[in-house]
C-alpha cells in the first residue's frame, strides 16, 4: 500500500513518468531546472541532498522517488538518532522531518541540531501544532506542511528551500 489518496498517488505517477523538465502547475521552472541551477552555482562537485527522515517505510519511499524522479539526491532516515548520524556523514542541504519519530522524535532532533540544514516539516501535527512548532523553532523550520501532502507542493517546497534557505556552497 501506498499511503496516499487517490488524487496524489495519480499525481505521484504522472510526476514519476512525465518527461523530466515538465514544469509542475504554478511554476516558472521545473524542479529539475531549479536543482540544476543551484549545483551550476555551488562550489561543491557533488549535489548537496536531501535528508527525509520519516518512521514510515511508505511514505519515505514515496517521498524519495517523487524527489529522484525531479534530480535530487535524497538520503533516508527512520528516526532522529539516525538522521544525526546521516546529517554528520553528508552535505545535507534540506531535511524533511516528519515530528512523531521513534528514539527520538522531530522537535528534539531540532533542539540538538545548532547550525541544521533548511527544514520542511511534513507532519500530521498530532502531539505538536504547527504555531508551536513555528514558535519554539523559528530560526531552524522554513515551512510546515500537514500530512498528506501532494508530490506538487512537496516538489514546490524543497525547491523554496533549497532556493531561500539552503546555504550556498
Amino acid at each position: 500500500m501506498h499511503g496516499l489518496c487517490p488524487a496524489c498517488w495519480s499525481e505521484m505517477r504522472t510526476a514519476l513518468t512525465a518527461h523530466p523538465n515538465r514544469r509542475p502547475p504554478g511554476s516558472g521552472r521545473s524542479a529539475l531546472t531549479e536543482v540544476r541551477r543551484l549545483q551550476a552555482t555551488s562550489h561543491r562537485e557533488r549535489p548537496a541532498e536531501v535528508l527525509v527522515v520519516d518512521d514510515q517505510k511508505d511514505l519515505r519511499d514515496t517521498t524519495a522517488a517523487i524527489l529522484g524522479a525531479e534530480g535530487y539526491t535524497v538520503v533516508e532516515a527512520v528516526d532522529g538518532v539516525e538522521a544525526l548520524e546521516r546529517l554528520r556523514g553528508c552535505e545535507v542541504a534540506v531535511m524533511l522531518l516528519d515530528l512523531g519519530l521513534p528514539r527520538m522524535d522531530g522537535p528534539t532532533l531540532l533542539e540538538q541540531l545548532e547550525e541544521p540544514p533548511a527544514v520542511v516539516v511534513l507532519s500530521a501535527f498530532g502531539e505538536w501544532s504547527e504555531s508551536e512548532i513555528r514558535t519554539r523553532f523559528a530560526s531552524k523550520v522554513v515551512e510546515c506542511l500537514h500530512k498528506p501532502v501532494t508530490p506538487s507542493r512537496l516538489l514546490a517546497a524543497t525547491a523554496a528551500a533549497f532556493r531561500d534557505h539552503a546555504p550556498a556552497g
